[in-house]
């Protein structure tokens, strides 16, 4: 059955019949059913010239049937659209250059876990191992390829690849855990096919977006890009605010043109020096301001579980372009494949160490604990900056050496031909000093709201189910026991599954979060499985906290952060308007100098059990009016009883507020 087209519409008879059939035809099912009379039903109409000849009309009047079959017999002569397809299948088209190589990606290739058996799980190798098999390479394993091959409709029993295929390697791996019908979660691949021209036209591979498509030859530009390029006499001199993602890639991206010499300002502490400062942070409460979660070589990232996320699209040139660079430094190669890439903070101390060294080795300067206080603006033009410096400590590598070396301490005036500010948002002071300079600023919307933990075994039985939640592993041995204690009473008469799963994580969104007054946007946010929750202030006397994971995500709670939107225009902005464009960021130390005290003081964070704001009934005895939750140093926890399936659950643990916000608590 077909639908009519263009191409129906041209074959379907014409005169009197035609007319006849274009004012009694009706869709029905995807085809189209022509009513010869009322009441009376033909066959299915096939928009071609042999369909109108095997017409078959039930209790026809013969006027209709005669002159059907008499336009039909008129059109006798004249190629259709179907025939010159069948001719073209036919005669296959001469292919060009057959033997020339061509690469493919293929979408959708789907494994179930259970096929992949126990390697699902990434093992947590020894540092000092070093893996030479590319994850493009590994991830090819026999159940993968076997699925790749029905994808192409190749029968083959040849391993490891068919003779139609050159090479085959994983671009990337994703879990869709959605469940359809009961259907069980399965790891979708994309993969790229390398074959020859003459057997992608046996194999009928035709140009598909998002399912099949045929790549370009990039090996040209690859190579025109590596050329080295020309080191001019005279390098233009930019200074760099921050040495965080931004600030660390424009560095090296403008060293390694030969073209410039880029100068790092960075106000916190290289990373061995940076770790004994949160040390003392969360074990002692002791805060430095400039050293901290926020603060420091490599950004608040370093210390804040390390997710690569971007919207921009996973398999483009510029996101594979800092895939790669991660892992030329040391970052883990399954990032490359990975659908949701994770660093993790261990992996990112070694990381940033050796880029350090890289930038420096292509002329490049860093200098930590140097505070921009202060913008040279003349006529207009931005002509250096002023920073305080202060001690930093650096751990030397050369010759064995491995003693702390100090640093100068002075104030000091650097002077550049253009300033980048890649100073993060925790830098308030920076803005500031841009307001007072006369840089125009203008205010941005921004989300603000609370931090939710929960067991990792609750959210992988919301996620996955109780089928296959107790399959989400992560190799440490109390937390695995630990979620399959949780799923002991619930397995099923089905067969036990081999197949693991990463522990799960999750995204929500909406546009409909009423506030009492209106509708906000509400949403998730740098969610943490298997994670923990960290402080992130950076003065004294204010409280805020991040969420972070090590990249095993073995730890027993999974953490999200829950914010809602404001506008640069929202009532809740307007007790602040009078610091013009920055009354956000005087909204944002209010509320934080407010959460401080109510946590008591001594970095604490006030914080509420979860179920307080989940169900209504006991929210009303939980808030009265208004309620601030911030950091945490201490976690509380409570049972209650959830009714569906008659069993008690530990529902979350604790909320707790990032980037503060008040939140109005409808009884």
């Amino acid at each position: 059955m077909e639908r009519i087209g263009k191409e129906g519409e041209r074959n379907l008879p014409r005169g009197g019949a035609r007319h006849i059939m274009y004012q009694r035809c009706r869709r029905r099912m995807g085809a189209i059913i022509l009513l010869a009379s009322p009441g009376v039903i033909c066959k299915a109409f096939q928009p071609t010239r042999r369909a109108l000849q095997n017409f078959a009309i039930h209790q026809r009047p013969k006027s209709i049937a005669t002159l059907l079959y008499a336009a039909s017999e008129a059109k006798s002569k004249q190629p259709t659209h179907r025939r010159n397809k069948k001719r073209r299948q036919g005669h296959a088209k001469e292919v060009k250059n057959p033997n020339e190589l061509e690469t493919w990606r293929i979408y959708g290739v789907d494994v179930n876990p259970d096929a992949l058996g126990s390697s699902t799980v990434d093992k947590q190798k020894d540092k000092r191992e070093i893996d030479t098999t590319p994850p493009e390479i590994s991830y090819l394993t026999p159940p993968v390829l076997s699925s790749l091959l029905s994808r192409l409709r190749i029968k083959s029993d040849i391993i490891p690849l068919p003779p139609q295929l050159k090479d085959a390697r994983v671009v990337r791996r994703s879990l869709d855990a959605r469940r359809r019908k009961g259907s069980d979660p399965k790891y979708t691949y994309v993969i790229d096919v390398t074959l020859s021209k003459s057997s992608a036209a046996e194999l009928k591979l035709s140009h598909q977006p998002g399912r099949i498509e045929r790549l370009g030859n990039k090996q040209q530009s690859q190579n025109d890009t590596d050329s080295p390029a020309t080191t001019p006499i005279n390098k233009q001199t930019i200074l760099i605010v921050g040495a965080g993602p931004a600030g660390l890639f424009c560095a090296l991206s403008l060293a390694a043109s030969g073209l410039f010499t880029p100068i790092i300002l960075e106000r916190g502490q290289p990373v061995e020096a940076r770790g004994k400062s949160i040390g003392a942070l969360i074990h002692r409460r002791s805060l430095d301001g400039e050293s901290n979660f926020s603060f420091g070589e490599g950004g608040a990232g370093t210390w804040s579980d390390g997710k690569l996320t971007t919207r921009i699209g996973r398999n483009s040139g510029p996101v594979r372009f800092v895939l790669e660079t991660l892992v030329k430094y040391g970052a883990p190669k399954r990032i490359l494949v990975e659908g949701s890439p994770h660093l993790g903070t261990d992996n990112l101390v070694r990381l940033l160490r050796n880029m350090r060294e890289d930038l420096r080795s292509m002329g490049g300067e860093i200098h930590f604990g140097a505070k921009v206080n202060k913008f040279h603006i003349q006529d207009g033009t931005i002509k250096g900056v002023n920073a305080k410096c202060t001690p930093s400590n650096e751990r030397k590598r050369e010759n064995g050496d491995k003693g702390m070396i100090p640093q100068k301490v002075e104030d000091k005036a650097f002077s550049g031909d253009a300033v980048v500010l890649a100073s993060g948002h925790s830098a308030r002071d920076v803005y500031q000093e841009l307001h007072n300079s006369g840089v125009g600023l203008e205010a941005k919307g921004f989300a603000v709201g609370f931090r939710i933990e929960h067991p990792q075994s609750l959210i992988n039985e919301i996620q996955y189910g109780e089928d296959w939640g107790g399959r989400a592993l992560t190799g440490r041995l109390s937390t695995d026991n630990a979620n399959t204690e949780h799923f002991a009473n619930t397995a099923g008469d089905s067969e036990p599954h081999v197949g693991t799963l990463p522990v799960a994580s999750y995204r929500l969104a909406t546009n409909e979060a009423w506030d009492g007054e209106s509708n906000r946007g509400a949403y998730s946010f740098c969610q943490c499985p298997g994670g923990q929750i960290v402080p992130s202030s950076t003065e004294d006397g204010e409280l805020c906290i991040n969420g972070m994971s090590f990249s095993k995500r073995d730890s027993l709670w999974a953490n999200s952060a829950l914010v809602v939107t404001v506008s640069p225009d929202d009532p809740v902005i307007e007790p602040y308007q009078s610091h013009g464009s920055l009354a956000g960021l005087e909204f944002q130390r209010d509320m934080e100098r407010r959460a401080y005290v109510l946590g008591g003081g001594d970095m604490r964070a006030p914080g509420k059990n979860g179920s307080c704001l989940l169900f209504p009934t006991i929210l009303h005895h939980c808030l009265t009016a208004t309620c601030l939750l911030g950091s945490a140093s201490t976690i509380t926890s409570a049972k209650i009883d959830r009714f569906h399936g008659q069993k008690s659950i530990n529902v979350c643990s604790i909320i707790i507020l990032q980037d503060w916000c008040e939140i109005s608590c409808m009884p």
